[in-house]
């Protein structure tokens, strides 16, 4: 499935407020009849998007209609599902990941047409070598203390980062991609709010360098932007290839 999340408190179902998963379970519930649970492959934040999210849940009667058809005609236009197809038993779409992927869409001009979509940052000096500098260090750390909200929560705060890259759309359009075996809390948004200060000038890059290697506290804890933030790739061993294309083609 993918979401645009602008209008929603994140995935994960909360009390009060509006979620990805409390619609997606509302109308699979209706439309097969019977209470349906579902649990995603991970939580993203309010107003985070997802170009692509898996899911799983338990049925065990056949289904003999078009279930994609009948849930996206009760679903908002922001929230595709693009298909079902089974999986063994034990499967869990949040522990048997092997990677995910997140980009994240940055723009220093300002434009109301992809504001939902990228974050604005009134910067025009950002400097492309410290920027590179800062993205360039990344899969040289293995644990992510420094950028997690609430690292008590974790056994281990280690993640293992086989990419993280930059790729430029125009001098004033650019976009970040890393790729994990696993994110924590905050991670993602805590990490590129200090690449941008690195790129930004206000934070130097030894400095920057120093607290991931020893798992410091920044001096400046803000979050990236939400809005610019993308899970766009979630890779698993039964699932292959991964590609909305070749997803899209099982249907």
């Amino acid at each position: 499935m993918a979401y645009k999340g602008t209008r929603y408190h994140g995935w994960q179902k909360q009390p009060q407020v509006r979620s990805v998963q409390e619609l997606i379970e509302s109308a699979i519930s209706h439309v097969l009849g019977k209470a349906i649970i579902i649990h995603g492959c991970g939580r993203t934040d309010k107003g985070v998007h997802a170009q692509q999210f898996f899911a799983h849940f338990n049925y065990d009667l056949p289904i003999e209609f078009n279930l994609v058809f009948r849930l996206n005609k009760m679903l908002p236009p922001d929230i595709r599902v693009f298909t079902f197809f089974e999986v063994p038993f034990k499967a869990n779409a949040q522990y048997d990941a092997t990677s995910r992927t997140y980009t994240y869409y940055i723009h220093s001009y300002e434009d109301p047409f992809i504001s939902d979509l990228s974050a604005y940052y009134n910067v025009t000096n950002f400097d492309k070598k410290l920027l590179n500098a800062a993205i360039n260090y990344i899969p040289v750390i293995q644990d992510f203390r420094s950028v997690c909200l609430k690292p008590n929560q974790y056994k281990t705060t280690n993640c293992k980062i086989t990419q993280a890259s930059i790729s430029y759309q125009s001098e004033k359009k650019l976009t970040i991609q890393i790729t994990a075996n696993r994110f924590l809390q905050g991670m993602m948004r805590l990490l590129i709010g200090r690449v941008i200060e690195v790129a930004s000038g206000r934070l130097p890059i030894e400095r920057y360098q120093e607290i991931l290697r020893e798992k410091g506290t920044f001096p400046h804890i803000w979050k990236a932007y939400p809005q610019g933030l993308h899970l766009t790739e979630v890779t698993y061993p039964f699932v292959k290839p991964t590609s909305p294309e070749s997803i899209f083609s099982r249907n």
